[in-house]
């Protein structure tokens, strides 16, 4: 991972998301950009003087964080649109995480219905995580949606770089009898991957919605991971991935990783 962006409304919901994003970037060595963006509508002065106090915030946040001085991070605050500020900086500087925080209770349907996470989700060119819990630690255990596609491999592959100790659960749901030949293609699929033996399959059979929440609810992983297909916008978020649909109040960090 060589380069996360956190974008923070100066919330608290955004303040864990920029504890998770310190850790990540802490732990990998990766460039770190805290990013605001400020309402281009407001008259300029206003902007000016609402730059200023969000620096000195984000500045303040950042020197709480006891590894900063081996942090290399960036404090970026634009006037704009939301979600186009935080598509274009992640573009701009090559990001591969985009961090993003949210209450705890919203839903995903609300959650996707015009809003700048929504937005960002449908149309970064990077993994994107919806940060839920406080980060101060390492994650220790992953939930991955896992099948026989290039999405899905790519998110287990990502779920592997991210729990460097711990399980990580590769969850296969399926409607009725497995077929072995199916079975046999997902076990391929994950020892092809770097660390892929450090994965466990569990299939189970039911509705993804279904699987997911109980396995969920079993394993309380620290993050879930998923793949989303090879479409964009609103597609991408609602058509594109059954698993993140169901996700949005889900009690952890989830991640969805784009595929081709």
């Amino acid at each position: 991972m060589e380069s996360i962006l956190v974008a923070t409304d100066l919330s608290a919901r955004s303040a864990q998301a920029l504890r998770r994003a310190m850790r990540l970037a802490t732990d990998s060595g990766a460039q770190l950009t805290v990013a605001h963006v400020i309402d281009d509508d407001l008259p300029g002065p206003v902007i000016l003087r609402r730059r200023a106090e969000a620096e000195a915030m984000i500045e303040q946040d950042l020197r709480a964080w006891p590894q900063l001085p081996a942090l290399r991070v960036k404090v970026a605050v634009a006037a704009g649109q939301g979600h186009n500020e935080i598509l274009r900086m992640a573009r701009d500087r090559g990001v591969k995480l985009i961090v993003l925080g949210i209450h705890r209770h919203t839903g995903v349907r609300d959650l996707f219905r015009g809003s700048t996470i929504g937005r960002v989700v449908g149309y970064a060119e990077s993994a994107v995580m919806v940060a839920r819990t406080p980060g101060d630690a390492a994650y220790r255990a992953a939930l991955v949606a896992m099948d026989t596609s290039l999405p899905a491999q790519g998110a287990l592959a990502y779920a592997l770089t991210l729990v460097r100790e711990g399980p990580v659960t590769a969850l296969h749901a399926h409607e009725g009898a497995l077929p072995a030949s199916v079975k046999q293609q997902l076990k391929k699929s994950i020892e092809a991957l770097p660390g892929g033996s450090r994965a466990r399959l569990v299939t189970r059979e039911g509705p993804i919605r279904d699987v997911l929440r109980a396995e969920l609810d079993l394993r309380l992983p620290d993050v879930v991971v998923l793949g989303t297909r090879g479409l964009r916008g609103v597609e991408r978020t609602f058509r594109g991935s059954v698993a993140l649909d169901m996700l949005g109040d889900a009690p952890c960090d989830v991640i969805a990783v784009p595929g081709g």
